[in-house]
């Protein structure tokens, strides 16, 4: 009886550090880290190609190589829910972005996202949109820029997200993008700020759009106390033009504060570009 008493112990014994030698699988079923590639596009457009400008053939031919590989485009406010507990992130996520706001982004862009069901985001220069509709060039894709009205449109499709690329600062002169000026003191500083990139959300709210939570650095450019004071605006989400992977980690916002981006450029392919942004990732890249 006694060894029976022992074969059942040490049975339960190794039942019990199997459960307990299985746990970790069932803790890495909930991923708590992404490597999460981030891709910035500008114009779109069928006449020429540049440094920031890529053709509707190129645009369409990046989309199907990253569908190939599997990734799904993510909003940054999905990304913001992930870090924040209340979401959750797809195998491979990648984020899709458009800056300055070109009409071409409505134009040829969306039907594009529409094709893939792909969600993207667009970060407009708001005083660029008004002034192509003061100057009544609005509606050209070779030139104008999304109006107010225009931008709202584009949210409603749900396969944008808005974000914030300042009212009127993205110059190299009088400032940097939304860097101090040299001699201004700290406390004008952060009233520039705050009074510019505050009117381009007031702006695209009473025009009907949501209160973006993401902001895109004109030229890259940034400080702390620039990015200090967008988080004391409600901001969470944070795109530079550093080059790189980032990696975003549930539970912790302060990954979200400097993320990275590969700029898209018109001078090369697809495959030539995907190398570039996804090699490392250990991705085989379509041909």
């Amino acid at each position: 009886m006694k060894n029976i008493a022992v074969v059942f112990a040490c049975m339960l014994f190794a039942c019990t550090s199997l459960q307990v030698a299985a746990v970790p699988c069932s803790v890495t079923a909930s991923q708590t880290t992404y490597d999460l590639p981030i891709v910035m596009y500008h114009s779109v457009l069928k006449s020429r190609q540049s440094k920031y400008v890529v053709s509707p053939t190129q645009l369409e031919s990046d989309f199907a190589a990253y569908q190939k590989m599997g990734y799904t485009p993510v909003f940054l406010r999905d990304v913001v829910d992930f870090v924040d507990g209340h979401g959750k992130l797809p195998a491979k996520p990648m984020v899709i972005t458009f800056d300055d706001g070109h009409y071409n982004n409505m134009h040829y862009v969306l039907p594009i996202a529409q094709k893939f069901n792909f969600k993207i985001v667009i970060n407009p220069v708001t005083s660029f949109g008004i002034a192509s509709e003061e100057k009544s060039e609005a509606g050209n894709p070779a030139y104008s820029y999304l109006t107010l009205s225009q931008i709202a449109e584009l949210e409603k499709s749900g396969l944008v997200e808005i974000g914030n690329h300042t009212h009127a600062m993205h110059k190299f002169n009088p400032r940097y993008g939304v860097k101090q000026k040299s001699g201004e003191s700290h406390e004008d500083y952060v009233a520039a700020l705050k009074d510019d990139i505050g009117k381009a959300q007031d702006l695209m709210a009473s025009n009907g759009t949501t209160r973006p939570t993401t902001f895109a650095y004109p030229f890259g450019a940034y400080t702390d106390t620039a990015r200090n004071t967008l988080l004391d605006m409600g901001f969470r989400a944070f795109l530079t033009c550093n080059e790189g992977v980032s990696r975003v980690t549930l539970g912790d916002p302060t990954s979200l504060h400097s993320l990275k981006r590969y700029n898209r450029s018109g001078n090369t392919d697809t495959e030539a570009f995907v190398k570039k942004v996804f090699w490392k990732l250990g991705e085989d890249t379509p041909k």
